[in-house]
């Protein structure tokens, strides 16, 4: 690959570098000035939460995305290099499990207690405690799942192991489920 400063694979690992660089200087740009701007005009406040949610994990995207790109011009040649790779990855899956765990407590339990709190039903009153202690923990223990497969460990067993115990688990308290949800609809 010939880049603007040469051809040599520390001139790619340079170049490349300096284009992410400024795509991460972008992407900063972007959301700390222009979206900022817009979204203080909107009469919802969902959008700012999401953007000061969102800002600092994609800024963190594009740069490790963009250091797994640039060592991409060393190729095998960089001594570690499966390793190094394999750990940008799991960095990545532990900056999305860390996002959508906050994208799903900030968010969406907020407005969905907001909801409950406008409407009289009281399903939502069981309901919202129920996500709120499950939803995250649940995002990072698969979280964790991914990034430890990005780190080379064989995690089939887990994974059959946990789906295996979810159904026996769901089997063993279909009559309770059906009882909680049952006096769900009857609230």
């Amino acid at each position: 690959m010939i880049t603007f400063l040469g051809a040599a694979p520390l001139q790619v690992f340079l170049a490349t570098l300096l284009v992410w660089g400024v795509a991460a200087l972008a992407t900063y740009w972007l959301g700390a000035y222009i979206l900022l701007w817009a979204f203080r005009r909107t009469d919802t406040e969902v959008d700012d939460v999401i953007l000061g949610v969102s800002r600092r994990p994609v800024l963190l995207l594009v740069i490790l995305y963009g250091l797994r790109n640039a060592l991409g011009a060393w190729g095998p040649a960089l001594p570690g290099s499966l390793w190094i790779d394999r750990i940008i990855w799991a960095l990545i899956a532990v900056t999305l499990t860390q996002w959508a765990a906050r994208l799903f407590v900030d968010v969406l339990v907020y407005y969905i207690k907001d909801l409950a709190q406008q409407t009289e039903a009281i399903w939502d009153d069981v309901l919202v405690p129920v996500l709120e202690r499950l939803g995250a923990p649940l995002i990072y223990i698969l979280g964790l799942f991914f990034a430890l497969q990005f780190l080379g460990l064989d995690m089939t067993g887990l994974w059959v192991a946990v789906g295996g115990g979810a159904f026996v688990l769901a089997f063993a308290l279909q009559g309770i489920l059906s009882d909680f949800f049952a006096g769900l609809i009857l609230l």
